[in-house]
């Protein structure tokens, strides 16, 4: 590699980062806060540098070159790795501050954002917490997130993953379904009004195991159908409590419901297996101070948050 590879600048690659995602040179520049020239001269230096282009400009939007594309990934975590180092440099000496960005599901960000957060910030009230919720798996490269919780197991090996517990979904109807079609098997799902929750899977089986078997009985998979699909698990419970179908739904969720009698169990010897939840993060994440005691307290307290909502307990 020449010396002139060697002396690129962070600001090069940050550039062709922000170039890369947003898929033009304004747009980066609004985001950098630089001018379009500067933008276009730092990319310019880059592949001088490199000695091949990365991107292809055209008139209405810029590409990645097969070059960029392989590029991008490693830059990706060069620059995280970097943002990490000035945050650790400039908080090391100081108490926690600043802002923590978290991502979860929009049921476990409100358990989070409930129940977790007041903890934090009245511990460290110099900080200040953000929750974003979405089904969608964001990006943990993307340093516009410090953590999340994330559902079932956490497949990028770039990242640190914590179990911190595990849920299980049951059957629920409202009161007036439940007298109407009482149910004694999960087969017989199969011909009533199931209220599906509509994923990029689009589930239509739905598979139940013996509740004092959790591990060793045989699944039951069942296909089921409905005339509403949505997706959201609070849209679905309060669905079912308007007595429009069957909703299978993780328990912490339908509790209160229980509790109250809008909701019945039915199907009470059986439930899913148990879905994994995992708090992820950036490698080095942890060494950032207003992150660290966040992760910190976080692995405290959301096992038991999560162990408090599950029907085991």
């Amino acid at each position: 590699m020449s010396s002139e590879t060697m002396t690129m600048s962070f600001t090069e690659l940050h550039c062709f980062r922000e170039v890369a995602r947003s898929g033009g040179i304004t747009a980066a520049a609004e985001r950098l806060a630089l001018s379009k020239s500067s933008v276009s001269k730092y990319i310019t230096r880059l592949e001088e540098r490199l000695g091949v282009k990365v991107l292809e400009r055209s008139s209405r939007r810029v590409h990645l070159t097969p070059a960029g594309e392989r590029l991008l990934p490693r830059v990706e975590s060069i620059v995280a790795d970097g943002q990490l180092l000035v945050e650790q440099a400039l908080e090391e000496l100081a108490d926690p501050s600043g802002l923590v960005r978290v991502a979860a599901t929009p049921e476990f960000g409100a358990i989070v954002a409930q129940r977790f957060f007041p903890s934090v910030v009245a511990r460290y009230p110099a900080l200040r917490l953000t929750m974003t919720s979405a089904y969608a798996m964001e990006d943990l490269q993307d340093p516009h997130y410090d953590f999340a919780l994330r559902i079932g197991q956490v497949r990028d090996e770039r990242l640190v993953a914590r179990k911190m517990g595990s849920f299980r979904r049951i059957a629920v109807v409202s009161p007036s379904f439940a007298a109407e079609h009482p149910l004694s098997s999960p087969e017989e799902l199969s011909a009533l009004p199931c209220l599906i929750f509509s994923d990029r899977r689009n589930e239509s089986t739905w598979t139940f195991v013996r509740r004092d078997d959790l591990d060793s009985s045989a699944p039951i998979e069942v296909p089921v159908q409905g005339p509403l699909s949505v997706l959201n698990f609070t849209t679905i419970l309060a669905m079912a409590e308007r007595g429009l179908g069957v909703a299978y739904v993780p328990y912490f969720l339908a509790g209160e419901s229980i509790e109250r009698g809008r909701l019945i169990r039915c199907l009470a010897e059986h439930c899913s297996r148990p879905t994994p939840v995992f708090l992820a993060y950036r490698v080095g994440s942890e060494r950032i101070r207003r992150v660290g005691v966040v992760l910190e307290m976080a692995r405290e307290q959301l096992p038991r948050l999560i162990a408090e909502d599950d029907e085991a307990t």
